[in-house]
């Protein structure tokens, strides 16, 4: 078969459908397994399936075809901070790993183990302190109102905000007006 039948054949009613478009809605990564690099591994792995079950291959053939599931790789990283990172350290340090699938999978596992590190190790900050839950931070408008803080002191408390005046016997006898004399 030629490479133009080989084309013809992956076309689907006429129409080539949007691969990006496609590999957005069905590549994810699996944020729920624990193991990072299986995690890592799973996510290149599915990209990999995605382009085999659409019959995509011929799409990636070449040096620019190649680069291409790179960028996709990239473009569907999770979560947001991952995407970030990855995405600033292959445009100024790792350039090779916009072409290069084995360099961008160990970029992709360098980062998350970096992320799942600092997690792990807020995590333990948190528990240690006993801040409550060591799971992730709540989302914006949590309900939950903050403790008050317990008084310091057993005296009653008083209707004026300010402290009590100290007596006559209490207060320094001028020696705070006088001036030394030269």
């Amino acid at each position: 078969m030629t490479e133009v039948d080989k084309i013809i054949a992956s076309v689907k009613n006429n129409d080539v459908s949007d691969i990006e478009a496609e590999m957005r809605k069905q590549l994810r990564m699996n944020i729920s397994e624990t193991d990072v690099s299986e995690r890592v591994t799973q996510y290149f792995k599915r990209c990999h399936d995605v382009i085999d079950k659409h019959g995509w291959n011929q799409f990636f053939t070449g040096s620019d075809g190649r680069q291409h599931p790179c960028r996709i790789l990239i473009a569907s990283l999770e979560p947001k901070a991952l995407l970030d990172e990855v995405q600033r350290v292959s445009r100024f340090q790792a350039r090779k790993a916009k072409e290069d699938e084995v360099l961008l999978h160990d970029l992709v596992l360098e980062q998350a183990l970096y992320q799942e590190r600092a997690y792990q190790s807020q995590k333990r900050v948190k528990r240690d302190r006993g801040d409550g839950s060591a799971e992730r931070p709540p989302q914006w408008g949590s309900k939950k109102q903050p403790a008050k803080k317990p008084k310091l002191t057993s005296e009653p408390h008083s209707a004026s905000p300010r402290p009590p005046m100290k007596t006559a016997a209490e207060r320094p006898k001028g020696a705070a007006h006088s001036m030394p004399s030269l």
